[in-house]
């Protein structure tokens, strides 16, 4: 391997004449001496300076030195006596009316450091930024990612992308997290940018993402959280760093979140604002619509009514829905208490089409999302049918429950 060494010429004036460099181990002592370190000069058979005398012309402000190193020499030295080696030069002005400047300028230890060179993934692993697709979304939708190597790079290092569904397992298995893979369908990888340029040493390469990709026969939507795990191949002479070949991508595919600002309550039929001395509170179902989780919708408390309960809500236009999620409330975590029911659509608030059901296995978490094959309609139902807790523990199901919801968040379009 070769180094460079840089001996500048600065100031005013154009002065010329020749300079050298030179090997001065006496620079070490005194460095350790002055560091309390313990560098030992780098033996003489290990590196050579192929042109030690170079000439400064009346225009010129630099010349280099190249210094070739035995680089599995240093390597086996190291290796085997633990030490820290440095090469000593000294540098000095050998004729001609150039001044030399302060000794400290003219002095250089040199630390050889013997790498493997790879390529690698800048990022690795989980990378944290998601591309998110929705309906809103372009038809192709850009994503980039970059590899680098460890070392000045001086030439084309072309480079491969393979698809690794088994990094995706591995990672929901030691997480506990659900991603899916990306289907090819959805992605293409820009084969023109899988070529590190010469004198780069970083690179971004580019996917494209298609929303189509997303969308099946007869407008089936995959919906989800979605990973593109990918493995860096070699093609060249730089191996890929073992440690540093792999790398997941988040891609989301959601539908709209949906403006509820118009919404209104167009049925309900169970309430603790019917309970005279609780209607200060103002746990109406209008609240279940506001945007804020530390409110919300409670049902007949003192004389709950029985199974089940239901509130309609008015979307003032036709909406698509595909998710729909309950918040229960926030600033007190027991309330809730809602086990299961189901969802309804309506083009009229009369005649309603069943959406689909929805469970909580536990009343603990706040927040539960439930996807359902797309429907239209107008008028939205959520219908409760049990809860954790009964009234009555006694009476069980007959005596009804004390629920509460804080919100009810739709997406669709």
């Amino acid at each position: 391997a070769t180094m460079d060494v840089v001996l500048i010429k600065s100031g005013i004036g154009k002065q010329s004449g020749a300079v050298t460099i030179s090997v001065n181990e006496s620079l070490v002592d005194a460095y350790n001496l002055e560091n309390s370190t313990e560098f030992l000069p780098l033996p003489a058979d290990l590196y050579s300076i192929s042109n030690s005398r170079q000439d400064l012309g009346t225009d010129d402000y630099r010349v280099t030195f190249t210094i070739s190193i035995n680089g599995a020499g240093i390597q086996n030295i190291q290796e085997q006596t633990g030490l820290t080696y440095v090469i000593p030069l000294q540098a000095q002005v050998a004729s001609g009316d150039l001044a030399a400047s302060e000794p400290e300028k003219l002095e250089s230890l040199i630390v050889p450091q013997v790498i493997h060179p790879y390529l690698s993934f800048t990022d690795t692993g989980l990378v944290s930024g998601r591309t998110i697709v929705n309906f809103d979304s372009p038809d192709i939708m850009e994503l980039f990612s970059s590899v680098e190597v460890n070392f000045p790079n001086n030439q084309d290092i072309p480079f491969d992308i393979e698809i690794d569904p088994e990094l995706v397992r591995e990672y929901n298995e030691r997480n506990g997290t659900s991603f899916k893979v990306l289907h090819d369908g959805a992605f293409s990888i820009d084969q023109s940018t899988l070529t590190l340029k010469e004198f780069e040493n970083s690179h971004g390469f580019g996917f494209q993402i298609q929303k189509d990709g997303f969308i099946g026969g007869g407008e089936q939507y995959n919906f989800g959280n979605f990973l593109i795990p990918i493995r860096l191949i070699s093609k060249g002479d730089i191996p890929a760093d073992p440690t540093r070949q792999t790398q997941l991508l988040q891609v989301s595919f959601q539908p709209n979140q949906l403006d509820r600002s118009r919404w209104e309550i167009a049925d309900w039929n169970s309430c603790i604002c019917e309970e005279p001395q609780y209607e200060a509170l103002e746990r109406v179902p209008e609240n279940i619509l506001d945007g804020d989780s530390d409110t919300y919708w409670g049902s007949k408390w003192d004389e709950p009514k029985p199974f089940p309960y239901y509130i309609v809500v008015d979307m003032k236009t036709t909406h698509e829905v595909f998710q729909i999620e309950l918040i229960k409330p926030t600033s007190d975590s027991w309330r809730g208490n809602m086990k299961s029911g189901y969802f309804e659509i309506s083009d009229d608030g009369e005649n309603w089409t069943r959406l689909g059901e929805w469970t909580m296995e536990e009343n603990a978490p706040r927040s539960h999302l439930y996807s359902m094959v797309p429907q239209s309609g107008q008028y939205l139902k959520i219908v409760i049918e049990d809860a954790f807790n009964y009234f009555n523990a006694e009476l069980g199901f007959d005596s009804g429950a004390n629920v509460d919801l804080a919100e009810m968040v739709v997406w669709g379009r």
